[in-house]
């Protein structure tokens, strides 16, 4: 297992230590089995709240393990059985098919409640009991989509466009250091930023207050398909932000977060950790608290995507591999695996 490197601030705006929560997807397991795994893991008492779902009361706070979808979770099958009278008997046919289909093609998911990121390598253990259970990661269906999801507290919840513009910078080599897999490429759930609006986050001069901010990023990003998603983040902030129009259709509970969700789970390749990945975050992170950095790396970027140059991907993230990486690791106080 790899070392968790420690967030960039470690603290948040009233000193305490920053909180993370991990959402991590899966297959090959039978929920049962990946019930007791996360209990064996981090220990606590188990409960089966329904069919599709366990929650695991432990130490640091609530895990559940679900069927990462939400027609299992909120059984809304059974709603329209009951609804059209149709009885037991069919409710029972129904029930038996929705869970062979979801077996067979639904992730599994666990998801953490938020960890204190000093304590994170109590995740080792987790990875840990689902490898022993042979679970599988994104490349070993090809209809498997896994994901490794990170909902890092905010610094400051109402500043978000270092960090957005940290991660935009970063953008091509993340994708390129996460080789991802071709059916997430092909689902709309990690859609790129637009290009135009990248520029404008990108750019030094853009220096909006939150209110503009958000209304740029609805504007632009009317989703929650974006691999770093702001709308839970800045629904915090704006309560009535989820009702605008635009947003219609959308769903986003409102907390201090970043959520993070370009990360592949390859939780079945011994080489592969939930530590690697968020050691890339921290680098986002460390980025995003050096101003001056990011100033001088935008003027870099939007000179490169604007020349001829631009169109060579391969050489703009062999720079960033080799100029700006090294200058990130420096940053911190531990080495990023």
């Amino acid at each position: 297992m790899g070392q968790y490197v420690l967030p960039h601030p470690l603290r948040n705006s009233r000193g305490e230590v920053r909180r993370v929560g991990v959402e991590l997807e899966f297959g090959g397991v039978s929920l049962d089995a990946a019930a007791v795994a996360v209990r064996e893991a981090v220990g606590g008492k188990l409960r089966q709240e329904h069919e599709y779902r366990y929650a695991v009361e432990t130490p640091l706070g609530e895990f559940t393990v679900t069927f990462d979808s939400s027609l299992l979770s909120d059984k809304k099958y059974a709603t329209l059985v009951d609804k059209w009278h149709l009885g037991d008997g069919v409710k029972g046919v129904v029930e038996h098919a929705v869970r062979s289909f979801s077996e067979a093609f639904l992730p599994l998911e666990v998801t953490t409640p938020p960890i204190p990121a000093t304590q994170l390598h109590e995740l080792n253990s987790l990875e840990q009991a689902l490898r022993a259970r042979h679970a599988e990661g994104t490349r070993a269906g090809v209809f498997y989509a896994f994901a490794l999801h990170f909902n890092p507290e905010a610094v400051d919840p109402a500043d978000p466009a270092g960090t957005l513009r940290a991660f935009l910078l970063l953008y091509k080599w993340l994708v390129r250091k996460e080789k991802l897999d071709v059916t997430r490429r092909l689902l709309p759930f990690i859609d790129p930023f637009p290009e135009e609006y990248a520029r404008l986050v990108i750019d030094p001069d853009y220096a909006p207050d939150l209110a503009r901010f958000a209304n740029d990023y609805v504007a632009h990003n009317p989703t929650r398909n974006r691999p770093l998603d702001l709308l839970p983040l800045l629904a915090f902030n704006d309560p009535a932000l989820m009702t605008r129009p635009e947003l219609a259709g959308q769903k986003a509970k409102p907390r201090p977060t970043y959520h993070y969700r370009l990360p592949n789970s390859l939780i079945d390749e011994p080489e592969w950790s939930i530590s690697t990945e968020w050691g890339r975050w921290v680098l986002i992170e460390r980025l995003a608290a050096n101003p001056a950095l990011m100033a001088a790396w935008g003027r870099e970027y939007l000179n490169w995507e604007g020349s001829v140059a631009g169109y060579l991907e391969d050489r703009w993230v062999h720079h960033v591999d080799e100029e700006w990486i090294p200058v990130l690791q420096r940053c911190g106080h531990q080495p990023v695996e």
